[in-house]
């Protein structure tokens, strides 16, 4: 994450336009995912290869202000 402001991006478009780049398999949840992880203290741990680590309930308490 940037502390500049200088250049933003959507980042849901940005997901959609690179849908089918690998990489950005479930990127929204497990981005949600590190984020929750963050917030509540827990070591990180590296990429889980897609075990999703919290449930749709919890992961949809992080809510990405302005996208």
């Amino acid at each position: 994450m940037s502390n500049s402001r200088n250049n933003p991006v959507s980042l849901y478009p940005f997901v959609r336009e690179n849908q089918d780049n690998p990489a950005f398999k479930a990127f929204i949840p497990k981005l949600k995912d590190h984020i929750l992880g963050c917030l509540l203290g827990r070591e990180y741990e590296g990429d889980m290869y897609g075990d999703l680590e919290f449930m749709d309930d919890e992961r949809n308490t992080v809510q990405i202000a302005g996208e």
